[in-house]
């Protein structure tokens, strides 16, 4: 009940279909300010002695206004004493989301929001390949013992060896192994393993030309 009310009092000063939307859905109207329903939500939400953690990853794969009404939501929210954010995302595109916004200081906005920025590397090429390598090792070392030996054969198609270049990130990755052991599974008798990955790599990565050799 108090979140509804502080939530209406929020969303009423912020005009949108969205939030008219939501309004609309909550039938409870404050007759205390803001603040005041923030001090006793806050005190209410203590008494739980809960600590709540949100995950958001990816905010960057949101169109522009999404990504301006999801950081709204964490500057309303966060100043609340159980609430915790930790947020994945591409710090350029947050600040050109809300340059579309007409946010004055982009910058100064995600300081006000983010206490702590943390940067991580970019994966690189050479770990993805050593990703799938070492899956496909696990997966298949008991029924294929020299599995291993098939990806140092490799290095006659690439240059040092690195067969699954074309593969750049680690959801693709994630992606291709899925694919590659369902359908290695249902055909494992009638396959080369060694052939069987080429295949699946053009499949994946180039699928034209794996539709003309098909």
């Amino acid at each position: 009940k108090d979140i509804k009310k502080y939530g209406k009092t929020v969303l009423s000063v912020y005009k949108s279909s969205t939030t008219e939307i939501l309004l609309n859905s909550l039938d409870l109207i404050s007759d205390n300010s803001i603040s005041e329903d923030f001090e006793n939500l806050d005190k209410l939400l203590n008494k739980l002695g809960k600590k709540v953690i949100f995950f958001l990853d990816d905010l960057d794969r949101l169109q522009s206004n999404e990504v301006f009404e999801i950081l709204k939501l964490i500057r309303n929210t966060a100043s609340f004493s159980t609430f915790n954010y930790i947020v994945g995302y591409d710090k350029e595109y947050i600040i050109e989301a809300l340059t579309k916004n007409q946010i004055p200081n982009p910058q100064k906005y995600c300081d006000k929001i983010f206490i702590n920025e943390y940067y991580l590397l970019p994966i690189r090429n050479s770990e993805i390949n050593s990703f799938i390598k070492e899956k496909i090792i696990e997966q298949l070392s008991k029924s294929i013992p020299d599995i291993s030996n098939v990806f140092e054969q490799f290095t006659i198609y690439s240059q040092l060896g690195n067969i699954f270049s074309s593969i750049k990130t680690l959801r693709d990755a994630k992606r291709f192994l899925n694919d590659f052991f369902i359908s290695y599974y249902k055909i494992k008798h009638n396959v080369s393993i060694r052939d069987f990955i080429i295949i699946k790599l053009l499949k994946f990565s180039y699928n034209e030309l794996y539709f003309l050799l098909y």
